[in-house]
């Protein structure tokens, strides 16, 4: 399916990093909206920002 090793190697590097900045963007969103809930931001109601 790959050309050579290496390319596999590029291919997994590729989708890990990908996965893993989506990941971290992920878990932010959530801490955000969760401090978002518990801090002051919540006045303009708390779907605004979904």
């Amino acid at each position: 399916l790959y050309g050579s090793p290496n390319n596999l190697a590029l291919y997994l590097e590729r989708t890990l990093g990908v996965a893993l900045a989506l990941a971290v963007f992920v878990r932010m969103d959530k801490w955000r909206l969760i401090w978002g809930l518990h801090g002051r931001s919540s006045d303009h109601g708390a779907g605004a920002d979904l």
